[in-house]
C-alpha cells in the first residue's frame, strides 16, 4: 500500500498531479490538497477496516484536506491544515472507492467538497464503494465538518451507491452534522446526519437559526431540483402533499434578561432593604441548581463566620421567582456603608439550566449593571468646635459638624451651654449647625461645654433616613468666658502726711486680674500736674509725683485718669475699668518755704546786765513756731 499526494491541481490520471509522478490506484491511498478533477474511471483504495476515531493508521481511500483540515488532526492520520482540497468527479465517471472518502475541512467559507457533476442516463456520474473484497464490510465518506461546509454535491442524475455501505456521516461529535444535496432518485444517508432519502421515504432536517421569530412551521413548497421522483412504473411523484403546517412551532429568539432595583434611586438606611428584580423577556424554566447574584457593595454578598474566625462572603441567593421574574433582596445593616451606587456584578447560575420553552438559553449579560441605588446604615456623626471672643458683651461661636449631608425639618434644635443658657439655631447648611453665645456682663469665668442638644421635634436624617447621633454633642468645648472687667484700687508712698518740696509722692494703681496695657496711660493730680505711667506689670501699674518748690500746700488726689488712645483688657479682652484711678491719696505736699515778718522782744526795752535776758519772738509766713535765743 502507498500514501500518495497531489502535488498540485490537475487530473487524476495525470501523473503530474500526484507527487513522485505515481497515480494512484487500486490499493493505493489518495490524499487531495488540490482542485483534483476525476475524467475519467478511477479505482482507488486498500479495503482495510474502518478504525474507530481514526485513531490508528491512514485507513480508506481518498482523503481531501480542506482549509483548516489541521482541526481535525489525529494521531497517525495524514491531515494536513489550509490545504485547498477539492475532488470533482465528470460528467459519466465512475469512481469506486475501495475503502472510506475522508473530507476534511475547518471553520472556513471555502469547504472540501467531493461534486458529482451531471452525467446522462444510462451513464450518470457515479461514486460506488466496493467493499465486497473488504476485511470489514463498511465503507463510509466521512465529512470532518465543524460548520458545515463540506458538501458532496451530485448533480443532475448522480448516483451514489455501493456494497453494504454507510454513505455519509459526519464529526459526531462537533454536533455539526453534515449536508448533501441530491438531484438522483437514490441518495441514502442517515437520520443523525441531516435527513433520509429512501425508496419510500424522505427525511428532512430543519435547524432553527439563532434570532428566528417565533412562528408555527409549515412547508410552504417542494422541488426537485432539476432531479425525478417516480414509481417502479414510472408514474411521477405528485408533490402537492409535502406542503402544509407541519404542527410545530420554532423559536430563536432567547430570552432576555433585564434588572431593576427597588427603589431605584435614593439611599436605603439600615435595616432597609433593596429589592432587585431579573425580569425576562419571555417565560423561563430553571432546572438543576439555584442562581445568585453578586453584588459590589461587600456585603450583596453576606459575611458568615468561617471556621477560622475570618467572614466568607456568600452570594445573594434568590429569594422568589416566577416564569419571567427572579427577585433578591438585600437588608443594609446598622454600620454599614456600601458602594454608591450598588451595582451587580455576576450572575451565577449554580449549576442551573435556565431556558425558555423551545430550549433557548437566556441572555443574562444585561443583569451586570448598576442599580442606581445605594445603601447607608451609617448614621451622621457631630463634632463640635467653637471659636470667637470670651470677654463679657463678646460672641463665641459654636459649630456642629455632620460626618455627612443631614436634612432638618419641622423645629429649632437647641443646645444648652454649661452655664444655663440656652441657644437656638442660628444657621444651618446640610452639613453644619451654628450656634451663637453672647458672654453676659459680670459672668463669673468658667469652663464652657455643652450640657444637652434639643431637636425640639426637628427630625435631623441623613439621606439614607438614618436619624444623626446627638450623644457625642455633651463636651467641654475648651474655651472659658469671663465677663468680670478688672478694677483698680489707689494707694501712695508715703500714705500720709505731708511731703515737702522735692520730696517724692509713689502712686500705684492695683488690678483686679491681670491687665495687658498698650500705649502710655496717664493720671491727673488735683494740684494739675500730669504723670504718665513709669512702670508696670499685669497688676500694678506705677506713677511719679515729685513735689514741686512753692505747690501750694494740698491734700492729693487723682482727677482723671486717661489711656491716650491706648488699651487695657484682661486676657477674655474685657476693658479695664479706670473709674478706679481716681480719688483721694491720703497724703498732703507743700512746696513753699517759711518766711520772717517780724521780731518782737520782751522786754521791748530794757538794759540788760549780767545774766539777765530777754525773749526774741520771730513770727514766720508759716506757723513754724516760736523761735527762742538766749
Amino acid at each position: 500500500m502507498a500514501v500518495i499526494t497531489s502535488a498540485q491541481a490537475g487530473y487524476a490520471d495525470l501523473a503530474s498531479t500526484w507527487t513522485g509522478g505515481v497515480v494512484p490506484g487500486n490499493g493505493d491511498y489518495a490524499i487531495v490538497n488540490h482542485a483534483v478533477t476525476v475524467r475519467q474511471n478511477w479505482t482507488v483504495g486498500q479495503n482495510h477496516a474502518q478504525v474507530a476515531q481514526f485513531g490508528g493508521t491512514a485507513v480508506g481511500a481518498i482523503l481531501v484536506n480542506g482549509p483548516a483540515s489541521g482541526n481535525f488532526a489525529q494521531a497517525n492520520n495524514p491531515y494536513v491544515a489550509n490545504k485547498a482540497g477539492s475532488l470533482t468527479l465528470q460528467p459519466g465517471v465512475v469512481l469506486t472507492a475501495r475503502g472510506n472518502v475522508i473530507l476534511a475541512t475547518g471553520n472556513t467559507t471555502t469547504a472540501a467538497n467531493l461534486t458529482l457533476q451531471n452525467g446522462t442516463p444510462p451513464a450518470p456520474t457515479t461514486l460506488i464503494f466496493d467493499s465486497s473484497q473488504a476485511a470489514a464490510p463498511m465503507s463510509t465518506i466521512y465529512v470532518l465538518d465543524i460548520v458545515m461546509l463540506a458538501k458532496v454535491i451530485a448533480q443532475g442524475p448522480a448516483a451514489i451507491g455501493g456494497y453494504q455501505n454507510t454513505l455519509i456521516t459526519s464529526n459526531i461529535a462537533t454536533g455539526s452534522p453534515a449536508r448533501i444535496s441530491c438531484g438522483t432518485v437514490f441518495c441514502n444517508y442517515p437520520a443523525s446526519d441531516g435527513g433520509i432519502l429512501t425508496p419510500t421515504a424522505w427525511t428532512f432536517a430543519h435547524t432553527v437559526a439563532s434570532g428566528a421569530a417565533a412562528a408555527a412551521l409549515a412547508v410552504t413548497a417542494a422541488s426537485l431540483n432539476g432531479g425525478t421522483a417516480d414509481d417502479a412504473a414510472g408514474n411521477a411523484a405528485v408533490l402537492t402533499g409535502l406542503a402544509g403546517a407541519l404542527g410545530v412551532s420554532e423559536d430563536g429568539i432567547a430570552p432576555v434578561a433585564s434588572v431593576a432595583a427597588s427603589p431605584s434611586s435614593g439611599y436605603v438606611g439600615a435595616d432597609g432593604t433593596i429589592t432587585v428584580t431579573v425580569t425576562f423577556s419571555k417565560p423561563v424554566t430553571v432546572a438543576g441548581g439555584s442562581p445568585s447574584i453578586a453584588l459590589n457593595d461587600g456585603a450583596t454578598v453576606r459575611s458568615t463566620p468561617s471556621p477560622g474566625g475570618s467572614p466568607q462572603c456568600q452570594p445573594l441567593a434568590l429569594a422568589a421567582s416566577t416564569p419571567t421574574t427572579w427577585t433578591f433582596r438585600r437588608t443594609v445593616s446598622s454600620g454599614t456603608a456600601l458602594d454608591s451606587p450598588v451595582a451587580v456584578t455576576s450572575v451565577s447560575l449554580g449549576g442551573a439550566t435556565v431556558t425558555d420553552e423551545a430550549g433557548n438559553a437566556a441572555a443574562l449579560g444585561a443583569v451586570v449593571a448598576s442599580l442606581g441605588v445605594s445603601g447607608d446604615g451609617i448614621a451622621p456623626v457631630g463634632t463640635l468646635a467653637s471659636s470667637g471672643s470670651v470677654g463679657a458683651g463678646q460672641t463665641i461661636t459654636v459649630t456642629i459638624g455632620w460626618s455627612k449631608p443631614v436634612t432638618l425639618s419641622g423645629g429649632t434644635p437647641s443646645i444648652t451651654m454649661s452655664d444655663g443658657s440656652v441657644l437656638p439655631l442660628a444657621s444651618s447648611t446640610a452639613t453644619a449647625w451654628t450656634f451663637t453665645h453672647t458672654v453676659a456682663v459680670g459672668t463669673a469665668a468658667a469652663s464652657l461645654s455643652v450640657t444637652a442638644v434639643s431637636l425640639n421635634g426637628a427630625p435631623a436624617i441623613d439621606e439614607a433616613g438614618k436619624p444623626a447621633a446627638l450623644s457625642g454633642l455633651t463636651v467641654p468645648l475648651g474655651i472659658t468666658q469671663d465677663g468680670i472687667a478688672p478694677t483698680a484700687t489707689l494707694s501712695a508712698t508715703p500714705g500720709s502726711g505731708t511731703v515737702g518740696s522735692g520730696g517724692l509722692v509713689t502712686i500705684r494703681a492695683t488690678w483686679s486680674k491681670a491687665v495687658t496695657v498698650s500705649g502710655t496711660p496717664s493720671i491727673t493730680l488735683s494740684d494739675g500736674s500730669v504723670l504718665s505711667l513709669a512702670s508696670s506689670t499685669s497688676n500694678v501699674w506705677t506713677f511719679l509725683h515729685t513735689v514741686s518748690s512753692g505747690a501750694a500746700a494740698a491734700a492729693l488726689s487723682v482727677t482723671l485718669a486717661s489711656l491716650n488712645g491706648g488699651s487695657a483688657a484682661d486676657a477674655a479682652g474685657n476693658a479695664a475699668v479706670l473709674t478706679g484711678l481716681t480719688g483721694a491719696l491720703g497724703v498732703s505736699e507743700d512746696g513753699t518755704a517759711p518766711t520772717v515778718t517780724g521780731v518782737t522782744a520782751n522786754p521791748a526795752t530794757a538794759v540788760l546786765g549780767v545774766a539777765q535776758s530777754c525773749v526774741l519772738t520771730v513770727t514766720p509766713v508759716t506757723a513754724l513756731g516760736v523761735i527762742r535765743w538766749s
